[in-house]
Order: structure tokens, then C-alpha cells, then sequence
């Protein structure tokens, strides 16, 4: 009876102990894949080597373009390992994708419950939940059948109906199943290289690059100006979230909800704090903040075109959904058009000094109404940001 007794309060006191580094918003297990372990008491901290990789898993996953098992061949090419060195198999990486550890909240698996954590996440909220839409459409997502490079990405410059990729004596085609569509087929090869055509011309000059440096800090006053109020409504909202809170949590007390509806209820209203914590934090931005932002984008086109030609599929899938808003394509005619701010750069390019107008124009699909405003190219560059 004493050992019972003794064993009894104990498993009392760990389970205390437990809770109240829960509570604190500490995680007292071991730390998941992309995290490191800082010792008792203490939050996880990112691993620099495997967080990054963590987070494309999560970006290529919610792309919708890839199986799983595809998944984990990658990021294993890319040296993701779990902590014994070994590769991240499905079972794993569908953990990994199913956990919100990564946007700051704690689950535990055998009771379901959720805390709020103080590590700092790795991926946002945003990002966590197409993951989950992927994940339930169809009891997950399927592998496909051809993974073509184009697949759903290029449009009949005619009909405007997708064109549907198809292997013909060892060549890929495109092509148009509108019965009443001349479009016959267009080569993968053909499309592939007139979009390294186009991103090769992301050339900015010194002077360009040095304007719009300039221009970055004056718009950067007005950024700064115009998110004071959208700032004061975040606040306001996340006050109110947080009293929901409170009362969810003295109606669990008060027995006038169950445990099952207060473990959804609290959830939900987590990952909404979790939200808006982060709006909060992306509207809080650090001094020359905006300038760092103008100056990835300016980096990301002067090497779009190498990223482009050295990248696997995956990787050249994922820049043409950053930078492509459509591709048409016509026998042998392809054009492209480009998601701001890179049509911004382009059309700079097109109108620089000693720049061929005609290919210019080819290069380049631009709004008429867009290029009546009197503004420099450097400008609307940086108006497109």
C-alpha cells in the first residue's frame, strides 16, 4: 500500500510537471524534425540545417504537385535525415505534415490537446493549412500518373483551355483536345526554351538597381504610414480573441461545455491567435525592412535565369508558379506573362536605352492603361512591388 501510494503521487507529480512546462508554452519531449533541443526548461530553437528543408516540404506538398513518396526521394536528395541520420519515410513526413508544432502550437497525440508554444515557428499558419486542405481532398493526395513539367501550366493561346501534356516517340507534347481548336501540339522542349529566352533577359544594370534603392526608402514611409491603422485593428482583434479564451476556458470549468468541445473550440481559436500574431508581426516591420524586400526581388531576377536552367522539375515548377501568371502557347509561338513585380522589371528592360522594341514586345504582354502613367520603368518596377 505505501509503494502504491508512493508511485501513485509520483506519477502525480511528473504529470504536474508536465503540464506546467505545457503551460509555459514549453515542449518537455524530445524536439520534432527542424528543431533542436536546448536542454530542460527551455524552448526548441530551429536547426539551420533541416528547418529550411522542413519548410519546402511543406511549400512543395501544398503546391499539390507531388505524392509523398516523392516527397521523401526529395528531400532525402536534398539531406534531410532524421535525428539517427536515417531517411524521413512517408509515415514520418505525413507526421511532419499533420503537426502544427511548426506554426508555434503544441498537440498532444494521445489526448488531442493544444498549447500555445514560445518556439519560434517555421512555417505560417497560412501555409500549415493548405497543407491539411491537400491532405484531406481524397484521403490525401495521389501520385501521378505523368508528372510532365508544364502539366496544368499552359494555356491554348486560342481557346484558352489548359493544354494536356503527352509522351510521343521519347518527345513530350502539349496539346489542345478542343475538337475545333488548329492547335495540333507544341514540344516541351520548344516552351522550355522560350521561357529561358525570357528570364535571360532579367538583366538590371548598376545605375537601375542603385534607383531603386532610392525609390525603396521613400516608399517605404508610406508602407509604415499606411499599416498603423490596419495595426490598431489586429490588436483589437487579438484582445478579443484572447477573452474568448478566457471564457472558453471558465466554461470548461464551470462543466457547461464538454472536454471534446472545449479541446475543438480552444484549437480553433489557437490558430486563430496564432494568425493574427503573425499579421501583427508582418505588420511591425524593422527599419529598411522594405528596402531588404526590393532588393531579394531585384537579386531573385538577376539569377532567375541560372535558377531556371540549373533546376531540377520541382524547382523549375515552383519558379514559374512565383514568377509566370500564364503561359500561351500556339504551334511554335509561346508567350509568357509574369506576376508583378518581375513584368515590372521586364517591361523596363524592354524600354531601356538601346533595347530592341520589337522584341520588346514579343518578350512582353503590358497593359496599355498600365504604360499611360507617367512614371519611369524603375518606377512602376518598384509601384509593382
Amino acid at each position: 500500500m505505501v509503494a502504491a501510494d508512493y508511485i501513485r503521487n509520483l506519477r502525480e507529480e511528473v504529470r504536474k510537471g508536465f503540464y506546467g512546462r505545457l503551460k509555459q508554452g514549453i515542449y518537455p519531449l524530445g524536439a520534432p524534425i527542424g528543431y533542436l533541443n536546448q536542454g530542460g526548461g527551455k524552448p526548441k530553437i530551429s536547426d539551420p540545417v533541416r528547418a529550411p528543408l522542413v519548410r519546402a516540404a511543406f511549400e512543395l506538398y501544398a503546391a499539390g504537385e507531388t505524392s509523398l513518396s516523392q516527397l521523401a526521394d526529395y528531400l532525402h536528395e536534398c539531406g534531410l535525415r532524421t535525428t539517427t541520420g536515417a531517411k524521413v519515410e512517408v509515415n514520418t513526413l505525413a507526421k511532419i505534415l499533420h503537426n502544427p508544432f511548426y506554426i508555434g502550437l503544441i498537440r498532444l497525440r494521445g489526448t488531442g490537446e493544444v498549447f500555445a508554444g514560445i518556439h519560434e515557428p517555421i512555417i505560417p499558419t497560412a501555409l500549415f493549412e493548405r497543407v491539411q486542405e491537400v491532405c484531406s481532398r481524397r484521403g490525401g493526395h495521389q501520385a501521378l500518373r505523368h508528372d510532365f513539367l508544364f502539366r496544368r501550366l499552359v494555356r491554348c493561346e486560342l481557346c484558352k483551355l489548359r493544354l494536356i501534356g503527352e509522351r510521343q516517340r521519347g518527345h513530350v507534347y502539349y496539346r489542345c483536345h478542343q475538337a475545333s481548336c488548329p492547335v495540333t501540339g507544341v514540344r516541351e522542349e520548344t516552351i522550355s526554351g522560350r521561357i529561358g529566352l525570357y528570364f535571360g533577359t532579367f538583366d538590371l544594370s548598376e545605375p537601375e538597381v542603385e534607383e531603386m534603392r532610392e525609390l525603396s526608402f521613400g516608399v517605404e514611409t508610406q508602407v509604415r504610414e499606411a499599416n498603423k491603422a490596419k495595426e490598431q485593428a489586429l490588436r483589437l482583434n487579438l484582445e478579443t480573441v484572447k477573452t474568448r479564451l478566457e471564457r472558453l476556458t471558465d466554461a470548461y470549468l464551470d462543466q457547461a461545455i464538454d472536454a471534446e468541445l472545449f479541446k475543438a473550440k480552444r484549437e480553433d481559436l489557437l490558430f486563430q491567435q496564432r494568425k493574427l500574431e503573425e499579421q501583427q508581426t508582418a505588420g511591425s516591420l524593422p527599419e529598411g525592412h522594405f528596402t531588404r524586400y526590393v532588393e531579394d526581388y531585384l537579386e531573385r531576377a538577376r539569377a532567375l535565369s541560372l535558377s531556371y536552367g540549373t533546376g531540377n522539375p520541382l524547382e523549375k515548377r515552383q519558379i514559374l508558379k512565383t514568377v509566370t501568371s500564364n503561359i500561351f502557347a500556339s504551334r511554335e509561338n509561346v508567350v509568357v506573362e509574369l506576376f508583378s513585380p518581375f513584368q515590372e522589371i521586364l517591361f523596363a528592360q524592354a524600354l531601356s536605352p538601346g533595347a530592341d522594341s520589337d522584341e520588346g514586345a514579343q518578350a512582353f504582354r503590358f497593359d496599355g492603361a498600365q504604360g499611360s502613367e507617367m512614371m519611369s520603368p524603375m518606377a512602376r518596377c518598384l509601384a509593382g512591388v
